[in-house]
């Protein structure tokens, strides 16, 4: 079973840096949490179709939102090769960590860099992190549930836009972590749909997935 594939590799290769009391963590201080790899799979984030898929010369993942990048580097035990991967963040320290993976760091709420295309493109945990965030930190004085609905879904259309753009024919965006209500999700869903955009939305309170 994957799962259980990758909670031995995590054990293997990052025995120093796990929680050792909540077994979908890795160890954080008080400003920071990431979620173990195994979490990430566990999900469905990445199944072992994906990996067989990417593991393909010429197949592409994106991950966004990828800091420290543990579960990208597991992926690559597993079979998926460093040149196929491509990882972003914008933390301050993102691009000074050292491993093989390609990284490249800008927002995922402002405007993407040109980075081609992908068949996979995922969001592990860092979506509805950023979107609240921000959420937070430019609009502390909206009102009710109105006001941030409005500001919320337009910046997840914008978001999976321009995923979208960078997704190849039969490729899928995830993202794992707590969603957006509902209503933004489809007020999202409803932009997209006006802007032209053909794509499949599936949405649970804690996954999301375009096609």
């Amino acid at each position: 079973m994957i799962v259980a594939r990758i909670r031995a590799l995590e054990e293997q290769e990052f025995a120093t840096q796990l929680h050792t009391e909540d077994s979908t963590r890795m160890k954080s201080d008080r400003y920071s949490w990431h979620y173990r790899p195994s979490h990430h799979i566990a999900t469905g984030l990445i199944t072992e179709g994906d990996i067989a898929l990417l593991s393909q010369p010429g197949k592409r993942l994106l991950s966004v939102g990828a800091h420290p990048g543990y579960l990208e580097r597991l992926l690559c035990k597993l079979g998926i090769p460093a040149d196929n991967i491509l990882i972003s963040d914008n933390a301050a320290d993102f691009l000074e960590e050292e491993h093989s993976l390609e990284k490249i760091s800008f927002d995922m709420l402002g405007i993407w860099p040109e980075i081609g295309s992908f068949d996979r493109i995922i969001f592990p945990e860092s979506l509805c992190i950023a979107l609240r965030d921000h959420i937070k930190k430019m609009h502390p004085k909206a009102e009710g549930l109105l006001p941030r609905d409005a500001v919320e879904a337009e910046l997840l259309s914008e978001v999976l836009r321009q995923a979208l753009e960078r997704l190849h024919t039969n490729g899928e965006i995830r993202s794992n972590g707590p969603q957006s209500h509902p209503n933004v999700v489809s007020s999202a869903r409803a932009k997209l749909d006006a802007a032209g955009y053909l794509h499949t939305l599936e949405y649970q309170r804690y996954f999301l997935s375009v096609r």
